[in-house]
């Protein structure tokens, strides 16, 4: 398989079985090798921001391309030392981004912007490469001794569901939505019972959340 590189002030090209792909992200090689699939895989975006993870193998030369839409992966491609992987899961792959910072960082994405304090976090995103789509986004974050003080989960739809743990690893609070598609918010107790929930039974407006007393 021929595979090359060009590069030049602000590009990458990736050239692999004689086609050649443009703005591809990362350092030099600019993929990652996947022998359980006999292929490799690569991120590039263009100049409207659509980002593609192209998977091609190796033996058939048939290349798979999955748009990423809102998961920013690819950039880190080739660092050393790693921080970005893909694992193989049956068809599926999970696209992992690991992150290690050592200040008070503020994250967007929900109603009251959180503030985080973590040192590192994991982001992971699992990817059907026979729908070519995202199904699901997961985000860890954890504390200088590696526990974890925040998942967040979302799905395919966009709802994302936020728990928060304590430094024992408890469950205190979960943010999401019940089965109407409602938001919800929960609080638990010591032995991870709900103690009090909170539903915004109204649609179409800024969440006020409400007792639920029922």
């Amino acid at each position: 398989m021929h595979k090359g590189v060009i590069q030049g002030p602000g590009f990458s090209y990736l050239k692999v079985l004689g086609k050649t792909h443009k703005g591809v992200r990362g350092f030099k090689p600019f993929y990652i090798d996947l022998p359980m699939l006999s292929s490799i895989a690569f991120v590039t975006d263009d100049q409207r921001g659509h980002v593609t993870l192209h998977v091609v193998n190796v033996q058939t030369k048939k290349e798979t391309a999955v748009p990423l839409e809102d998961f920013d992966f690819g950039f880190w491609i080739g660092h050393e030392p790693a921080t970005e992987f893909i694992e193989v899961s049956g068809e599926k792959l999970l696209l992992i981004e690991l992150r290690d910072v050592s200040k008070h960082i503020e994250l967007p994405g929900t109603p009251l912007h959180y503030p985080v304090s973590s040192t590192k976090w994991k982001k992971t995103a699992t990817v059907n490469i026979t729908a070519k789509a995202i199904e699901l986004t997961e985000q860890e974050f954890s504390d200088a001794d590696g526990h974890v003080n925040q998942r967040w989960v979302t799905d395919k739809a966009g709802r994302t569901t936020m728990e928060f743990f304590d430094a024992r690893g408890h469950l205190t609070e979960r943010w999401g939505y019940d089965g109407k598609l409602s938001p919800i918010k929960e609080f638990f107790d010591a032995d991870g019972h709900v103690k009090e929930r909170w539903v915004d039974g109204r649609k179409g407006v800024k969440p006020e959340w409400r007792l639920d007393k029922t």
